[in-house]
């Protein structure tokens, strides 16, 4: 059986254990801080799990369900209880950990994987809010036996699981709707659903223009029809929701900027692409930032 590590007490991994309690599956939790509180979760069927850290015991699955500027720390902190052959997964929102977890872990099989389920944190209680696909991706393959047995956990885990070739274009897909929904909500201090006003359409609309015009340099192929309507479905879908990026700002926490409308910044100036509208939203969080 494989032993499955799950790093932090995030609200995402706090619901990946809970899964794991309801799909029988064994696994223990790593905190990375000194805290021995237990963490408890109400789901959305109304039952409730609660949850210690676990033993330490060598991980053949370690789940990072992170913040995106967590994953490199956490990495380094564990790196020496990590086995060559143990099998990193990389869980958050946004991008720009890959390159760095395959450089710090040469030999390791690496996964990368985005998720729609949904849940918040209070202190120590988390609560389920939403249930939603999820996409994963390898950035290094194992041998079969553990492609498939990490494959078939994670179909269990996070269900339903779609596995791609080209991880990227989830990742992308996501990183549209990211770069609009999470800036703008964090900066006029709204909900999600308060994007649906008029007042911002000219704006999301010259967003998803840049972006396209960097996912093209990328050769990735997306239609603005299609992006529009995965912004506004989210929108609408969430509207009662505030962003994590909002939640963030709202709780003085550091964002996940850099790797969201930050990365697209990166990759634009590779190609020489000047990004006006991602610039300000970029420049207006980090000034919320430091307030």
């Amino acid at each position: 059986m494989l032993n499955l590590t799950i790093v932090g007490r995030g609200a995402i991994g706090t619901l990946l254990a809970a899964r794991c309690i309801e799909q029988n599956i064994a696994f223990q939790m790593w905190w990375r801080d000194a805290v021995t509180t237990p963490l408890s979760i109400t789901m959305k069927d109304g039952k409730q799990h609660q949850f210690q850290q676990g033993k330490g015991q060598a991980p053949d699955i370690l789940i990072l369900p992170l913040k995106a500027w967590q994953i490199a720390p956490a990495l380094d902190e564990f790196a020496e209880h990590i086995p060559t052959s143990c099998c990193i997964a990389l869980l958050h929102n946004g991008i720009g950990t890959e390159t760095l977890a395959l450089n710090a872990f040469p030999d390791n099989p690496l996964v990368r994987l985005t998720t729609n389920r949904a849940a918040k944190k209070q202190q120590d209680t988390v609560l389920e809010t939403g249930y939603g696909n999820s996409q994963a991706g390898w950035l290094r393959t194992p041998g079969d036996q553990v492609k498939q047995e990490t494959e078939a956990l994670f179909n269990r885990l996070l269900s339903p699981c779609e596995w791609h070739r080209d991880i990227r274009i989830p990742l992308w897909n996501k990183l549209a709707i990211n770069c609009v929904i999470n800036p703008l909500t964090a900066i006029h201090n709204i909900a999600n659903g308060g994007l649906q006003s008029p007042h911002y359409q000219q704006l999301i609309a010259q967003l998803l223009d840049e972006f396209l015009l960097v996912a093209q340099a990328e050769k990735l192929t997306f239609e603005k029809s299609d992006l529009e309507h995965n912004v506004s479905q989210v929108i609408a879908m969430t509207a009662e929701n505030y962003s994590s990026m909002h939640q963030d700002i709202h709780f003085k926490r550091p964002t996940e900027i850099d790797y969201i409308n930050g990365y697209l910044l990166q990759v634009a100036a590779s190609h020489g692409i000047t990004l006006t509208a991602h610039q300000a939203l970029y420049a207006q969080i980090r000034q919320l930032e430091s307030v």
